[in-house]
Order: C-alpha cells, then sequence, then structure tokens
C-alpha cells in the first residue's frame, strides 16, 4: 500500500496508520490478517481489518469479544494514556 492510499486511513478519525503502528502485545508475525483488530495510535479509535486490509468500525459483538481480553484492554489504556500526554503538551 502507498502512504497516500485510503486504506491506510482510520475509520474514526482519518490519520494515516500502517500495520507496524501496533498496541504493545499485538504483533502480527505475517502481517494482519481479515479479521484482526488494531488501535489508531492518534485517536485510540478500534477498527478491524478487511480482506483487501482496509480498516472498518468494528461490530458490538467483536467489540464485546475483544474486551473480554486483558490485553486488549491493556492496549486501550496504553493508548488512551498516550493521547492524555499529547493533549497536556499542546
Amino acid at each position: 500500500m502507498r502512504v497516500d492510499d485510503p486504506r491506510d486511513r482510520c475509520p474514526h478519525c482519518g490519520a494515516v496508520t500502517w500495520e507496524r503502528d501496533l498496541a504493545p502485545g499485538f504483533e502480527y508475525r505475517d502481517g494482519p490478517k481479515e479479521g484482526d483488530a488494531t488501535l489508531c495510535a492518534h485517536c485510540g479509535g478500534l477498527s478491524m481489518y478487511c480482506d483487501d486490509m482496509s480498516r472498518r468500525l468494528p461490530t458490538l459483538g467483536e467489540i464485546d469479544e475483544l474486551f473480554r481480553d486483558q490485553r486488549a484492554r491493556e492496549a486501550a489504556a496504553f493508548v488512551r494514556a498516550i493521547r492524555e500526554l499529547r493533549a497536556s503538551l499542546s
């Protein structure tokens, strides 16, 4: 994908994101695949990878399933802390 490829954009805030912008504990050995989740490092929004590697908003069922996982809750807290730090510096 090129940097300006719209599939690289967060569906929440539109920030350009890349596979390497993963939250701690979420490493893709062979790259993400359809159905994998990611958090935007800019807004903290949760999105899901589609088969063409674009990102979409998760369903309520997917959100519920993901946040039963302790690692997902910790990753979301990490991204929130980064956002709060950025806000305090501006």
